[in-house]
C-alpha cells in the first residue's frame, strides 16, 4: 500500500509539473522557461523534478511523445480505412477529435507557438504513415497517388484541428468529427473514381 501511495504520489508530481511547463511554455516558449520557474508554479521540488525530466526540453519530449503515442494508438484500433456514408462519422475521428479536445491545454501551444513546428511535423508524419498503410494495404490507391494525398491530408487535417483549438468556434469534438469525416469522404471518393 504504501508503494501504491509513492507511485501515486510521484505520478501527481510528474502531471504537476507537466501542467505548470505547458503553462508557461504557452505564455513564454521554451528558451525563456528555467527549471526554477517550473518548480515554482507546479509547487515540486527540483529533486522531484530531476526524477522525471533531466530538463525542460525532456519535459517537452515527453508530452509531445505521449500525445502523438496516444493518437496513434486510438487510429491502429481501426484496423479497415472505410468511407462508405458520408454523412457518418468515422469512430476513430470520433475519438480522434474528443481526445484533442480532452487534451486542448496541451495540443493548443505546441501547434501555435512561432518557430516551433516540430509537433506538428511529427503528428502529420504520423498521419501520413497512417493514410498510407491503409490505402496501399487495402489498394484503395495506387503508391504513387497515396503519397500526395496523404501528405496533403494530413496538412489540411492538422490546420482543421489548429483552427478548431485557437478560433473561437462552437463546434463540439462531434462536429468537427463529421466534418473532418467529410472532408475525408470528399477527398478519397474523388480520388479513387
Amino acid at each position: 500500500m504504501a508503494a501504491t501511495l509513492l507511485q501515486s504520489q510521484s505520478e501527481l508530481a510528474k502531471t504537476l509539473i507537466k501542467k505548470a511547463f505547458i503553462q508557461l511554455y504557452s505564455k513564454q516558449g521554451i528558451d525563456k522557461i528555467t527549471v526554477r520557474e517550473i518548480c515554482a508554479v507546479s509547487g515540486v521540488s527540483r529533486s522531484a523534478f530531476y526524477r522525471h525530466f533531466d530538463d525542460k526540453y525532456d519535459i517537452l519530449e515527453q508530452i509531445e511523445t505521449e500525445l502523438l503515442t496516444n493518437l496513434k494508438q486510438l487510429n491502429s484500433k481501426y484496423n479497415k480505412f472505410f468511407l462508405t456514408e458520408k454523412d457518418r462519422i468515422l469512430p476513430n475521428f470520433a475519438e480522434t477529435t474528443q481526445y484533442i479536445y480532452d487534451n486542448r491545454e496541451y495540443f493548443i501551444p505546441l501547434i501555435t507557438i512561432p518557430g516551433d513546428s516540430r509537433f506538428i511535423h511529427r503528428w502529420k508524419l504520423i498521419m501520413q504513415e497512417d493514410f498510407f498503410h491503409r490505402l496501399t494495404c487495402d489498394n484503395v490507391l495506387p503508391k504513387e497517388n497515396a503519397e500526395i494525398l496523404t501528405f496533403s491530408m494530413s496538412s489540411s487535417l492538422i490546420g482543421m484541428f489548429e483552427y478548431w483549438l485557437t478560433k473561437e468556434t462552437e463546434l463540439s469534438p462531434e462536429e468537427l468529427a463529421l466534418i473532418g469525416t467529410k472532408l475525408l469522404f470528399h477527398s478519397f471518393y474523388h480520388t479513387t473514381i
